[in-house]
């Protein structure tokens, strides 16, 4: 029988790539934002990695959480918190994408909001996995940069905030672009 923690490894695997294609488009929407031809194909090509990631991610939370006890391992606690930021991000993403149908790319300053909060939420996505190696293998995707081990805070105060000022700036630019 397979372990928890093999179905994580494949939920994990999968997560990384829908994000990686998401976070990779996003970027890309932000350089081709004059041709609206290539820019719909990266919209595209984002948000199913968007979605993809949102079927996978609770998968990979609970296979992830079954291999050990919150209270006791402050580090799974926090890739916890990141997983579920990522969950939120992406849902929000989601919907505005649903509801603006394609002013998201019509608009530039509604682009740069949406694909940056793509960006934010590949990169929430970077982290839980270099949680993920610090909490396993002992060793950080990000500890190169001098943010792995205890550095790790579970959402500092200045990215909480910058994340619900770029949230709110979407709001007011989507409600903006319909009228």
């Amino acid at each position: 029988m397979l372990e928890s923690s093999t179905f994580h490894a494949i939920f994990v695997e999968v997560l990384v790539g829908s994000f990686t294609l998401s976070g990779i488009s996003f970027v890309l929407c932000l350089v081709f934002n004059s041709n609206l031809k290539v820019l719909d194909w990266l919209d595209k090509g984002a948000h199913l990695g968007l979605f993809l990631g949102c079927l996978v991610l609770p998968l990979a939370i609970i296979s992830g959480t079954s291999s050990g006890s919150m209270e006791t391992s402050e580090l799974l606690a926090k890739k916890t918190v990141y997983s579920i930021a990522t969950l939120g991000f992406s849902i929000g993403l989601l919907v505005n994408r649903w509801k603006t149908g394609s002013n998201v790319i019509r608009s530039k300053n509604l682009l740069l909001a949406h694909s940056s909060m793509g960006i934010v939420t590949f990169g929430l996505v970077m982290i839980t996995g270099s949680l993920g190696g610090k909490l396993t293998r002992g060793e950080s995707l990000l500890d190169f940069i001098g943010i792995g081990g205890a550095n790790y805070v579970a959402m500092p105060i200045w990215a909480s905030i910058a994340s619900i000022l770029l949230a709110l700036s979407i709001i007011i630019l989507t409600r903006k672009s319909a009228v």
